[in-house]
């Protein structure tokens, strides 16, 4: 049934969206990868039965995206790691980065700082790719990409400066 499937679809959704399971995951360490692994594994076995696989991947790896706003030495942890590469869905990598933008929260400046903030996080994910290249190659690739989008973001307020300088701000 077609309305049922829509309406199963939107409850895991809300679910997914207002419920951050893989930080208690994450937090509690690599002995909880196994249990990790199986409640994705089963989040996106139900939603490929009402076809919401993509959905729900966007969903997880906005989740494992989001556990950056406690992001550390080890940052992806391991689990959240095994999980990206393991799955290694092209949607799972777009939801992980709106995660990790997503949980960097509001932010103000000075209006002629330009992106001074910008380039320090793309650095610093630099340093993360750099350190998970050979390990994680995938997970890399992709906190590359988080860094070349910051530098990107930073070039954007560069340009903002420079017009609040000449329009006398």
């Amino acid at each position: 049934n077609p309305e049922k499937a829509q309406e199963i679809g939107r409850v895991y959704y809300r679910i997914l969206n207002e419920w951050n399971l893989v930080q208690e995951f994450t937090k509690n360490g690599i002995e909880m990868a196994e249990d990790l692994n199986e409640w994705i594994n089963k989040c996106r076995g139900l939603a490929g039965e009402v076809a919401r696989a993509d959905i729900v991947d966007g969903r997880i790896g906005g989740m494992l995206g989001a556990t950056h706003s406690w992001r550390g030495s080890s940052w992806p942890t391991e689990p959240v790691c095994q999980i990206l590469e393991m799955i290694d869905s092209p949607r799972m990598y777009e939801g992980f980065h709106v995660g990790v933008r997503n949980s960097r929260g509001v932010t103000s400046r000075n209006p002629f700082e330009g992106g001074k903030q910008e380039r320090q996080l793309a650095s610093e994910f630099d340093l993360y790719a750099k350190v998970l290249e050979v390990q994680w190659p995938k997970v890399a690739a992709v906190i590359r990409d988080l860094a070349s989008s910051y530098r990107r973001e930073a070039e954007r307020h560069d340009q903002d400066a420079r017009k609040n300088q000449i329009d006398g701000l």
